[in-house]
Formats: structure tokens, sequence, C-alpha cells
């Protein structure tokens, strides 16, 4: 909660109240009383559904943000992915961002946006793509010959639901900041796995580089087990664990005897 002088004689105090439900999308609620001129009682400005739309599993805080004693309100909340999108269990999402001032009538919502990732940056990319926005998608790269090759990947043609799949990224699946992701991209010529990589630039994330995964259209998805008989190829960059066979021995007379 937070109290502060208004100056106005009208109602001399201010009095807000962050809150959530107990039930289990936990929606969040904010109060706002302010007090009568002679201080004798608080009068209910605004309440629960009466109040601005803080989100449902949000998490709210105050704020001054233009340093004036008087708080704005901030929440964030969960924003589901679009169909194009699908991210494992425990994976960290999109988290939307809402900004809610004091006016005349109470609190109302000012601004929205998505807080800044890697995988909000990766979202964008792939939406781009598929605009054919390439001077937007540039931006987004670290070096602007990658959307070329995110296009001759296939990036930008298919739309079907699920098309990508966010498997994890570092530190697990559960990592909630993660600075590389897992990707799987089921596109015409099968699912592809990919690990992209992110940098800061400038304040912002972009993508630095991707590895592909060797042969991932035929290897089982993460935790998953392979069928009986089959094998999984290494992922790029991974070695052999085989026992070479060893060189034949010379022998006196010069020829060699295999081992």
């Amino acid at each position: 909660m937070r109290v502060w002088w208004t100056g106005e004689q009208s109602h001399p105090y201010e009095w807000a109240i962050l809150d959530h439900g107990r039930e289990p999308d936990r929606r969040g609620y904010l109060k706002l009383l302010k007090l009568s001129p002679d201080g004798g009682y608080w009068d209910l400005f605004q309440f629960d559904e009466e109040g601005p739309a803080l989100g449902d599993k949000a998490e709210a805080s105050f704020a001054d943000l233009d340093g004036d004693g008087r708080p704005e309100v901030v929440s964030w909340v969960p924003v589901a992915s679009e169909s194009l999108f699908d991210e494992c269990s425990g994976c960290a999402g999109l988290i939307g961002e809402r900004t809610f001032v004091e006016r005349s009538d109470g609190y109302d919502l000012n601004d929205t946006r998505i807080v800044p990732s890697p995988y909000a940056t990766f979202t964008l990319f792939i939406r781009l793509l598929l605009a054919n926005d390439r001077r937007g998608a540039s931006r987004l790269v670290s070096d602007p010959a990658k959307v070329d090759a995110a296009l001759a990947l296939g990036w930008g043609t298919t739309r079907a639901a699920k098309t990508w799949h966010l498997v994890g990224g570092e530190g697990g699946a559960n990592s909630r900041w993660p600075r590389w992701l897992e990707m799987r991209y089921r596109g015409a010529k099968g699912t592809q796995g990919y690990v992209v990589h992110f940098e800061q630039m400038e304040g912002r994330w972009i993508i630095r580089d991707w590895l592909t995964e060797r042969a991932s259209s035929s290897t089982a998805p993460s935790g998953t087990t392979p069928k009986p008989g089959a094998t999984q190829a290494p992922k790029s960059g991974a070695t052999s664990t085989a026992p070479k066979r060893p060189a034949p021995t010379p022998t006196p007379s010069g020829k060699s005897t295999k081992p």
C-alpha cells in the first residue's frame, strides 16, 4: 500500500492498495481511497472490478516514474504466444508490462508492451520474416546477411500452428532468463532443431547466431525415449566416443600383424 499527500483540499490524502485474489488465476486488483476534507473518513474511489485491469497472475508494484510524489502502478503478466509458437512446460514465455497512471477519474492504463527478452526478439524476428519486412528483421540480427540465411532455411514461409517449439535454453527448460534458446522448426522439409544465441546491442536483444542440430528430423524430441533400434545423431559439433581401432603392429620382417 501507499499513502501520499495531494495538496488538494477536497481530498488531502490518497491511499492505494494492491492485492490479488486467492483463485488459481491470482487476478490483481487496485483499491484507491481518498480522505475526506475534514480527515474524518476514507472514501472508496476505485476497487476490485471497478479499478484498472492489472491482469491475471499479475505481479504489481508501485513506482513513482515521473518523481511527482504520486506513484504510478506497474503490473507484469504472462502473455500467451500466438498460435505460430509453442513453449515447453516450464519454459519462460512472453511477459507483458502494463503501466497505469492516476487521472481525475482514478488510475487508468497508460501503456502496455512486451518485456524485452531473447524469446521476444526471436518471435518478432519470425513475424517480420513472414511479413516480408526485411528491413525490420535486419535490425534484430548482428549481421543483415543473416536475414537471407534465415529465409533460405524457410523461416519466412511456414505459418501453420505450432511451427516453432521452444524446447529450452541456457540453464535448462526452467531457466527464467536464458541468453540462448533451443528451438524446433517444423517446416516443409521436416522438423529441424536450432540453438539460437543472443546478445545485447544498444540496450536491446538481437540474434547473434544460430547453430543447426544434425538430423533433428530423425531425432526424438527432448525428453522422449527413442524407439528400440533407433539411434540419435549427435548435435552439431559433437564428436564420436566410439573406440578407435588400434594401428597394426610392425613385425621384425617388416610385415604387420592385425590386432
